[in-house]
C-alpha cells in the first residue's frame, strides 16, 4: 500500500509540473492496479491518464478514452472518481459542444458539494466560468471564478492542487481587463505577484506576461506594451496545455497591435494563434481567426484578398449557424435553468410525474413542461414514437427473446430505457399505450436526428426482432404553432412512416 500511495503523491505533483512523467508513473500504478485487482485504483490511475491524453493526444482520441473511462468510473461508483471522471469528460468535449460539458459540469459540482470537496469545487466552477468566457459572456462568467477563488482559500497552499489558483487569477485579471476595470485587474495581479514569481516561462508565465503588457497599453504607455510582447514572441511554448485563456490573452494582444498599427507583430501573433490552436477546434475559433485575417488586410491595405475572404467569413456565418455563439449561450443557459429546477422539484416529480410501469415522465408531465418552454426558447419541437407490431406480439405472452420471456410490459419498459439519453434538451414521456413523446427545446434537426438513430440503436440492443419504430418529429419555433398544431404536424409524419413500410422516421424542421 505504500508503494501506491507513493505513486498517487508523485502523480499529484507532477501532474502541474512534468506532463510526461506523471504519465509514465499512472502507467505504473494501473499496472499495480490489475495486478491486485483494485478496481479504487484502477479508476483513480485512469482518470489521470485522461489528463495526460488532454495535454498531449488528439481531441479524438481523448474523447475516445474519456468516454470509456466515465463508463468504468459510472459502473464501479465511487463518488470521489466519478466527480472527477465528469470533469475530465466534460473538459475532454468542451471545444465540440459546450452544453454537453455543462451538464457534466453541474453533475460533478454536485458531488463534490455532497463531498465538501474544496478542490473539486473550485475546479467546476472554475471550468463553468471558462465555457462563458469561451461565449464571451464575462459578467456570467466572472460569479464563477470568484466563487472558486472563495472555495481555494479553503485549501492549504502546501498542496500541489493550490496552483489552480494562478489559473483563477488569471481568468479574473482578464474578466476585468475586458471590463477596462484595469484598478481592480492591477490590485488583483500585486496582490497575488508571489505566486507569479515562476520563470520558468509555463503557459501560466506567458499569461502573465500578456497580462502586464494589456494593462500597460491601457494606461496608455505603448513602448512598455510592446516589450511585455516582444518578450512573449521571443519564447517558445514549452509543455503546453491547451488553455483557453491563453488563446484569448493572445487574441487581445492583436488588438494592440492593430490599433498601433504594428503589422510585423501583428503577423507574428496570428501566426501564434494559427500554428497553435490552443485546442480550440469549432465555429467560433474558424470564425474568430478569419476575423482577424479580414481586419489584418484592410488595416495594413492588403485588399486584394478581401472578396474571398468575405466569401469565406459568409458561409461559416449563414451556412453553419447550427454552432453560432447565441444557441451555444442559450444551450448553456438552458442547461444550467433545467438543472436547477430539476434539484428543486426533484421529489414531486417522482411522486406525480413519473409513468407508473415505465418511470419515464407520464402525460401529465408533458403538458406541464411544454407550458413551461412555450415561452422560454427559441425553437421547440415534438418527435412521437410508436411501436410496430406492438399489439399482436403482446398477445403472444411467453414468446421467447433470447433468454428472456417477451411481454407487453417488459418491451415497454425497454423501450423507455432506450429514451433515457445524456442530453437534457430532449425530455421523454409516456403519452399512453405504446405511444411516446418528446419535447424537443431549442434543437436543430441534425440533433433531433441523431436522438431518433440513438434511441433506435439501443432499443435494437434488446433483441425484440418482431418489434420495431416508426417515429416522426416537426420542429418549428415557440411563437408560430400551439401544442396541438406541433403534435398533429408530428402525428401527420408518423403516419407517413407507417404507411410507407414502418421501420423508419421522417419529418420537418424551421431553423
Amino acid at each position: 500500500m505504500r508503494e501506491i500511495d507513493r505513486l498517487v503523491e508523485e502523480i499529484r505533483h507532477l501532474q502541474f509540473d512534468d506532463i510526461e512523467k506523471m504519465y509514465q508513473k499512472c502507467l505504473q500504478l494501473k499496472e499495480i492496479a490489475l495486478e491486485q485487482k483494485d478496481d479504487y485504483i484502477l479508476c483513480l490511475a485512469s482518470n489521470y491518464i485522461i489528463d495526460y491524453y488532454y495535454s498531449c493526444k488528439s481531441q479524438q482520441e481523448t474523447v475516445k478514452l474519456a468516454n470509456e473511462m466515465l463508463a468504468l468510473n459510472e459502473e464501479k461508483g465511487y463518488p470521489d472518481l466519478l466527480m472527477q471522471a465528469y470533469n475530465l469528460y466534460a473538459i475532454a468535449v468542451c471545444n465540440n459542444d459546450y452544453s454537453l460539458a455543462t451538464g457534466f459540469y453541474l453533475k460533478g459540482l454536485k458531488l463534490a458539494e455532497q463531498l465538501n470537496d474544496y478542490i473539486m469545487k473550485a475546479k467546476f466552477n472554475c471550468n463553468l466560468g471558462d465555457v462563458f468566457v469561451n461565449l464571451g459572456q464575462f459578467d456570467l462568467a466572472l460569479p464563477y471564478f470568484l466563487e472558486s477563488l472563495e472555495q481555494i482559500k479553503k485549501i492549504s497552499p502546501k498542496l500541489p492542487e493550490y496552483k489552480i489558483k494562478r489559473f483563477v487569477l488569471c481568468y479574473l485579471i482578464i474578466i476585468y481587463c475586458e471590463k477596462r476595470r484595469l484598478d481592480q485587474a492591477i490590485a488583483l495581479m500585486e496582490e497575488n505577484k508571489d505566486l507569479f514569481n515562476d520563470t520558468s516561462f509555463d503557459p501560466i508565465d506567458r499569461l502573465w506576461q500578456a497580462l502586464k503588457a494589456l494593462i500597460c497599453y491601457g494606461h496608455g504607455d505603448v513602448a512598455k506594451a510592446l516589450e511585455f510582447i516582444d518578450n512573449i514572441l521571443g519564447n517558445e511554448i514549452h509543455g503546453f496545455r491547451a488553455n483557453e485563456a491563453i488563446y484569448f490573452i493572445h487574441h487581445i494582444l492583436l488588438y494592440i497591435t492593430f490599433a498601433i498599427k504594428d503589422k510585423e507583430r501583428t503577423k507574428c501573433l496570428y501566426l501564434l494563434l494559427k500554428e497553435n490552436d490552443f485546442g480550440k477546434t469549432g465555429m467560433r475559433y474558424q470564425i474568430e481567426m478569419l476575423e482577424m485575417k479580414i481586419k489584418y488586410c484592410i488595416v495594413f491595405e492588403e485588399k486584394e484578398q478581401l472578396p474571398k475572404l468575405y466569401e469565406q467569413y459568409y458561409y461559416l456565418m449563414h451556412e453553419n449557424q447550427k454552432e453560432s455563439i447565441d444557441f451555444c449561450l442559450n444551450s448553456v443557459l438552458y442547461k444550467i435553468e433545467l438543472f436547477k429546477a430539476m434539484e428543486e422539484k426533484k421529489d414531486i416529480v417522482k411522486e406525480s410525474r413519473l409513468d407508473d410501469l415505465t418511470k419515464i415522465y407520464n402525460r401529465r408531465y408533458f403538458h406541464y413542461k411544454y407550458s413551461e418552454f412555450k415561452n422560454k426558447s427559441r425553437l421547440l419541437g415534438i418527435i412521437i414514437f410508436d411501436l410496430d407490431h406492438f399489439k399482436e406480439v403482446n398477445d403472444q405472452f411467453g414468446h421467447l427473446a433470447g433468454d428472456k420471456v417477451l411481454t407487453g410490459d417488459q418491451i415497454l419498459k425497454d423501450f423507455a430505457d432506450s429514451l433515457q439519453q445524456d442530453d437534457d434538451r430532449i425530455i421523454s414521456c409516456r403519452f399512453g399505450g405504446d405511444e411516446f413523446i418528446c419535447i424537443c427545446v431549442d434543437c436543430n434537426e441534425q440533433m433531433i436526428i441523431s436522438f431518433i438513430e440513438q434511441v433506435y440503436s439501443k432499443f435494437e440492443l434488446y433483441g425484440y426482432d418482431k418489434i420495431t419504430i416508426s417515429s416522426g418529429y416537426y420542429n418549428s419555433f415557440s411563437n408560430c404553432l400551439s401544442k396541438e398544431e406541433l403534435i398533429n404536424n408530428a402525428d401527420y409524419y408518423l403516419y407517413y412512416v407507417k404507411e410507407n413500410g414502418k421501420n423508419g422516421y421522417y419529418g420537418f424542421s424551421i431553423e
